[in-house]
Order: structure tokens, then C-alpha cells, then sequence
């Protein structure tokens, strides 16, 4: 699983952060997972504001 929290953050934006981080990075990239769920929730008051998941599996 990756996330990303912030409030200006924008698909790519987490996208880019993800793939600069090594333990992000290899989530993405690992050949076991075949399946992806990803999410993202808007919460105006909360610390952070904007929330982007990734859920990875295989089935």
C-alpha cells in the first residue's frame, strides 16, 4: 500500500513522489502485484486536506 496526504496534491504529484521513494517506488514496480485499487478522499479538515492510496494485490 502507498499514500500520499496533501493539499495541493494532484494525481501526478503523488505519482512523482511515489516513484522518488524507494520503498514506494518498488511497491509499484514489484512483479508479484498484478492488480491495482487506487482512491483518493478530499477532506477539507483534516491536517493534511487531500489523501491518495494505493492498494496492490494478486489474486
Amino acid at each position: 500500500e502507498n499514500i500520499f496526504a496533501g493539499g495541493s496534491a494532484t494525481p501526478q504529484s503523488a505519482f512523482d513522489w511515489w516513484m522518488n521513494s524507494d520503498l514506494h517506488r518498488a511497491n509499484l514496480l514489484h512483479a508479484n502485484f498484478t492488480e491495482i485499487g487506487i482512491g483518493y478522499i478530499d477532506e477539507p479538515n483534516s491536517q493534511y486536506q487531500g489523501y491518495f492510496t494505493a492498494v496492490f494485490a494478486r489474486p
